[in-house]
């Protein structure tokens, strides 16, 4: 892309290859046009941008995140993990080598999709700090996104479901079960409030969704009844044991975590039990649009990893077409002995 100017000096139209980002061009454009109304008005160009320290930069990031953005939360998050090794430090000293460095040490730690995550925020603070004139430059330009493996789907057995239940402390069992019978994300479940919980329709309403689209879930027998024995002590329905609304699901992560062990159920996170609920929806017949929007996706991409059947799902398939060619005697070939190959 090119970024076109008018120079105050000459009154000439100049354009400049800047790469190929068409908001980078903008970008730049906007700082042209800055300075030449210095130019104007003051008789100088444009001024350096003001060096201010990384966590300042945070702090304005984040406010204007909160208000501007559904996934704030995430950023939130990412950005804490940014402060660990660059608090006290100029927004002008980060460097792409300090970059690479901070994903060569966070890929022992999480995935790779974490860790891409985590350079695209930082990625988004800094094109949103040049916007503003706190910064001359991006760190993470020409930074690759590290290789991330086809996703996992952890799925359970109806017995690992129960075993799972009955290990869950009292006040995580609804919340789990929640997360089983519906597919809510953890934070959705944990910010669920009573006026958005309709018994009479059978429904749920989710309001606060990561793609900014309310949803409705139609509720189970089973979850139906979890909600109808729950007291109402607080305008939100998950409760901690000591009666208070959830701040942060640390506490659900460790809980669970033991749980699981628990009930002997190895590498599984809170986040697998929305897979368990689609591949369940799948199983048992659901095609992809529905279970698309019992999920919150915007688009079928995500849920196109659900597209797969269980051996048993295939099986019971067959067995369908086997009673059609039986039902209609349209098979010419006689069948084989029960327990013998054709």
């Amino acid at each position: 892309r090119s970024s076109t100017s008018t120079s105050a000096q000459s009154g000439r139209r100049k354009r400049k290859k800047i790469g190929r980002s068409q908001k980078r061009a903008e970008q730049y454009n906007r700082l042209c046009l800055v300075e030449r109304d210095n130019e104007k008005l003051f008789g100088v160009g444009r001024s350096a941008p003001e060096d201010i320290l990384f966590e300042e930069a945070v702090v304005k990031y984040m406010d204007w995140a909160r208000v501007n953005k559904i996934s704030w939360r995430r950023d939130e998050q990412s950005l804490a993990h940014w402060l660990e090794v660059a608090r006290g430090k100029r927004l002008s000293s980060l460097s792409k080598p300090d970059v690479e460095s901070y994903k060569a040490a966070r890929k022992d730690v999480v995935a790779p999709r974490t860790v891409n995550e985590e350079v695209a925020c930082l990625k988004r603070l800094y094109y949103r700090m040049m916007d503003w004139g706190f910064a001359a430059g991006n760190p993470t330009r020409g930074v690759k996104a590290l290789r991330e493996p086809p996703g996992r789907i952890k799925t359970l057995s109806l017995d690992e479901e129960k075993r799972l239940l009955e290990a869950c402390p009292a006040h995580l069992r609804p919340v789990v079960s929640c997360a089983l019978h519906t597919g809510m994300r953890m934070g959705e479940i944990l910010r669920l409030e009573w006026r958005d919980v309709d018994l009479g329709r059978n429904v749920v309403i989710v309001r606060d969704s990561k793609n900014g689209q309310p949803r409705e879930i139609a509720l189970t027998r089973i979850f139906g009844a979890v909600l109808r024995g729950l007291p109402r002590r607080h305008e939100r329905v998950f409760l901690t044991p000591g009666g208070e609304p959830y701040r942060s699901g640390k506490g659900i992560l460790e809980s669970f975590k033991r749980a699981a062990g628990k009930a002997g159920i190895v590498e599984m996170t809170f986040h697998d039990l929305r897979h368990v609920h689609a591949t369940n929806l799948r199983s048992a017949g659901a095609d992809l649009a529905d279970i698309k929007e019992n999920l919150g996706h915007k688009t079928l991409v995500m849920t196109n990893r659900y597209a797969h059947v269980t051996n048993k799902r295939r099986q019971d398939v067959i067995r369908l077409l086997d009673g059609h060619y039986l039902d209609t005697g349209a098979s010419t070939t006689p069948l084989p002995p029960e327990g013998r190959d054709a």
